[in-house]
């Protein structure tokens, strides 16, 4: 009996040890060179100029310099590669080069090097996925060795932000030497960070830049991250519970409660540019006989839905309700505009009015989000619109090849980042101002309003125009407004990180506590 007891102790006390292990495992001090980051995408390319994804930007703005920066605290734009700049004339900006910067393969950072990236990519053979970030720019002209002249097409107010944002700088040598697609697998730059590694995959490796000096961005803390492709959310979380990863960007609002019940992790919350909206076809785009062309049928819409809850009970409260067809964050985004409030009474009357009294059958898209797609699903169905699914999730390729290029889409919630520009241009333009494209809405009146707010400097009359362009769209119900966003960041507790609102990764600003 008594070895019995003295056995049971025994495994008693291994128990005791071994959760005292697993936790020690979990809050043991992390190593501080070293910061793991979860991807729920899979890297296709390193290179800005032909990945617009999300995880594409994050690599590019480590490894890569850029002409100026955006400050993430005050979201003001500051020298980088450019220790200044001017204007010569509303079509002419003046950038001075910063004097010893190199690529890390050692090519020097100069006109040269402006000169041949920006050039290369305005190139219609070049088929950048980014091309109105730049398009722009008509060419380049070397004044010396550290100073370029870029000319301009016409007047182009977001000219800075393209270039804080937008418009990394290439070593011509290195580019030539290997090519295009080789270049976007084995990047070089002069950023922070330089790839070290790649798993086609499975993950990718940042190692410091030893020769790296503060331009704006600094001068890195830690010198490896780790970027791991995660697909699963679940896993991520796992992971991050159990300390395998540090950090996770972009967390859905619904899973915050989980890491909350950690003491070892913590929330970090960001108001972002990001917006998300229900688009309608006001054009009879994707069907001649499409009940969204009628007003009161798009009337109807934007009383059907109650946005509050959206954010209050799919979010969390984690965003916030927007009336407008822009950001409040964006330059010129005019919010005293028409509002609807929910009204399902309403709503229905308006679709009678239609000629709708019994509603009617749609198809809806959507590709992210798909509580909040589903949510406006179920309020339109509420007032008898019956909605049928078509359902793109991670796949947004296809979704844009059906929204964007074959225009079929009669209705759908979409989410819009601005390609982290602050400007009305970026985000009320891009879906109102040209034919085709995203525009679902073409109207006469409101393109020339917004093409003439997209082409001048004057501040006083772009806010006029693009108030005009923004009060026209809410009287004439093309879009519901839903929300603006926030991003969501799970990490480790003792991870001093915070993300800015233009959602641009910065690691290098990361520090182990």
């Amino acid at each position: 009996m008594q070895d019995k007891r003295i056995a049971a102790l025994v495994f008693f006390c291994v128990c005791l040890i071994s959760f005292g292990l697993l936790n020690m495992h979990e809050a043991k001090a992390k190593p501080p060179d070293t910061l793991v980051v979860a991807s729920g995408e899979t890297m296709h390319t390193f290179d800005h100029y032909y990945n617009n994804r999300r995880d594409g930007l994050n690599a590019a703005h480590q490894i890569f310099d850029y002409p100026l920066y955006r400050d993430p605290k005050t979201m003001k734009i500051v020298p980088a590669l450019c220790e200044s700049w001017r204007y010569i004339d509303d079509k002419t900006l003046e950038l001075r080069i910063r004097k010893g910067v190199k690529f890390t393969n050692g090519e020097p950072v100069n006109a040269e090097a402006f000169k041949f990236t920006f050039e290369f990519m305005l190139h219609p053979e070049s088929k950048i996925a980014t091309r109105q970030n730049i398009a722009w720019l008509d060419k380049v002209r070397i004044v010396d060795d550290l100073t370029v002249r870029l000319m301009m097409k016409a007047p182009y107010p977001p000219a800075l932000q393209q270039l804080a944002n937008s418009m990394p700088v290439y070593p011509p040598k290195y580019f030539k030497q290997v090519g295009r697609d080789q270049f976007g697998m084995k990047p070089v730059g002069s950023g922070p960070y330089k790839l070290l590694s790649w798993k086609r995959g499975a993950e990718y490796v940042l190692e410091a830049n030893p020769d790296y000096f503060d331009r704006g961005k600094t001068k890195p803390k830690i010198k490896k991250v780790i970027v791991r492709e995660i697909p699963e959310l679940a896993t991520q979380i796992n992971e991050l519970i159990s300390g395998g990863i540090d950090l996770i960007q972009l967390l859905p609002s619904d899973q915050a409660e989980t890491i909350k019940k950690s003491k070892n992790l913590k929330l970090q919350t960001t108001p972002i540019l990001r917006i998300w909206f229900v688009q309608m076809d006001g054009k009879a785009r994707s069907s001649p006989n499409t009940p969204f062309a009628k007003l009161k049928v798009r009337q109807a819409v934007n009383h059907a839905i109650d946005r509050q809850g959206i954010v209050d009970n799919i979010l969390g409260g984690f965003g916030k309700v927007i009336t407008s067809a822009c950001n409040p964050l964006h330059f010129g985004c005019d919010t005293n505009v028409k509002t609807y409030a929910y009204d399902p009474k309403l709503a229905k009357k308006l679709l009678a009015e239609a000629g709708y009294p019994n509603g009617f059958s749609t198809d809806f898209y959507g590709y992210r989000d798909k509580q909040t797609v589903e949510a406006v699903m179920g309020y339109l169905e509420a007032v008898g619109i019956k909605a049928t699914l078509k359902w793109f999730g991670g796949q947004y390729a296809t979704f844009d090849k059906y929204q964007r290029v074959q225009g079929i889409v009669p209705i759908a919630v979409n989410a819009w980042g601005s390609y982290s520009v602050f400007d009305c241009s970026s985000c009320t333009s891009t879906w109102f101002a040209n034919k085709g494209g995203y525009n679902y809405n073409e109207r006469p009146e409101l393109m020339a309003w917004l093409k003439e707010a997209d082409g001048i400097v004057d501040e006083a009359r772009r806010k006029e125009l693009y108030s005009k362009a923004l009060k026209y769209i809410a009287e004439n119900a093309f879009w519901v407004p839903l929300y603006s966003g926030v991003m969501i960041n799970a990490m480790d507790a003792r991870l001093d990180y915070e993300v800015a609102a233009d959602e641009n990764a910065r690691y290098f600003t990361a520090s182990w506590k």
